[in-house]
């Protein structure tokens, strides 16, 4: 889908164009579109046996582009088709003046008048800057990494201990319940059982035997009299 169209007039003795074509430096292919009309001094040129081309230099003069893959021909015997620009010609930032269409069949090829084109620089991720941001994204990935790399540990940990028999499935268990639940049956049927009913008893009459009377006394002298013991306070308490 492109993100911006330019209508451009191609006529014989000059190309009208409102702007010239904008792109920003590495647009892929198709996301400026040229909506272009040919003409010959006002009049529509048929592009019937016609074989669109368009040519152009980068910015910085170091390549040449020729490509016939992006058209689109949308009224023929009016000479309309669209161009999708390629994303070669946004290489290089700066101001391209070396850009035209090319038209052929069997007698050879015409030409248009240039097409400007000013590819507008994009952001330069190898600056400083944006290796810091990089490195901010890049220890979140190792913080998660790590994370990821401690729970394999930990299950791996776990999967160790239970092949080495550390823990028990279900089955193990139901058969360790079972054979404690018949130890203690046998322990009560050998007659332990009434050792463990007497000392129960004891220690509950024992317990109850205990009685606290409760005792009165008139002062602290009274207290400390009966059992001698030193004073609780000192003179000023």
């Amino acid at each position: 889908m492109a993100i911006r169209t330019y209508k451009v007039t191609l006529d014989s003795k000059n190309t009208i164009a409102p702007e010239p074509v904008y792109l920003r430096q590495g647009d892929k292919t198709g996301a400026v579109v040229i909506d272009a009309t040919l003409m010959d001094n006002g009049s529509p040129v048929s592009l019937s046996g016609l074989t669109p081309m368009f040519k152009a230099d980068t910015a910085d003069g170091q390549a040449v582009i020729a490509d016939s893959t992006g058209f689109t021909v949308t009224d023929s015997a009016n000479g309309k088709f669209t161009y999708q620009v390629p994303n070669a010609l946004s290489a290089i930032p700066g101001k391209i003046t070396t850009a035209y269409f090319s038209l052929s069949d069997a007698d050879g090829s015409e030409s248009t008048f240039d097409v400007a084109f000013i590819i507008k620089a994009a952001v330069d991720i190898s600056q400083a800057q944006a290796d810091d941001y990089i490195t901010i994204i890049d220890g979140t990935l190792n913080s998660l990494q790590k994370k990821i790399d401690d729970m394999n540990i930990d299950i791996k940990t776990v999967l160790n201990a239970y092949n080495q028999g550390d823990f028990y499935n279900k089955s193990e268990t139901d058969k360790k319940d079972a054979i404690t639940l018949s130890s203690a049956e046998k322990y009560a049927d050998s007659g332990d059982a009434d050792a463990l009913h007497n000392a129960k008893d004891y220690t509950d009459n024992s317990i109850s035997g205990i009685v606290a009377l409760p005792e009165t006394f008139a002062n602290l002298a009274a207290i400390q009299a009966k059992y001698k013991r030193e004073k609780w306070f000192d003179d000023s308490g």
